[in-house]
């Protein structure tokens, strides 16, 4: 089993205190440490839309809404996007990779039937060229 540090640790008790609409923290957090090899650091927070409505709120809750996993290979992308349906996932997207310049993303986002894609400017690059940053959306 892998051992988390106290700084994960934390981000993932934020996680399930973080909980609203279709996000279960405990599932999520549950998932993430069960497939640990398959990510190299996870946080919650919000950076778009609106970011210091954490801090707005944070006397209330932790509003936050997405996820960001580092990870080092393209297949633990489409590992990750296996739980797009568990997760009951808004948008799913990555950024990163030597074939990239580390800004742009390629997403989905599920509305009922529909299926949009869209590019998103991640405003970060992973801190490794060939590391990719997976960006999961809850609304």
């Amino acid at each position: 089993m892998k051992t988390f540090s106290k700084a994960q640790n934390l981000m993932f008790e934020l996680m399930k205190i973080a909980s609203f609409n279709s996000f279960d923290g405990e599932q999520v957090v549950a998932d993430l440490k069960e497939n640990a090899s398959h990510f190299k650091g996870a946080i919650f927070t919000r950076l778009y839309h609106c970011p210091l409505i954490v801090l707005r709120d944070i006397n209330i809750e932790y509003n936050a809404d997405t996820l960001y996993l580092l990870v080092e290979k393209k297949e633990d992308i489409d590992f990750w996007a296996d739980f797009i349906e568990k997760w009951n996932v808004d948008e799913f997207g990555w950024a990163g990779g030597e074939e990239t310049d580390g800004a742009i993303d390629r997403s989905v986002s599920q509305y009922g039937e529909k299926t949009r894609y869209m590019n998103w400017d991640l405003g970060i690059s992973p801190p490794r060229e060939q590391d990719y940053v997976i960006r999961i959306w809850w609304d």
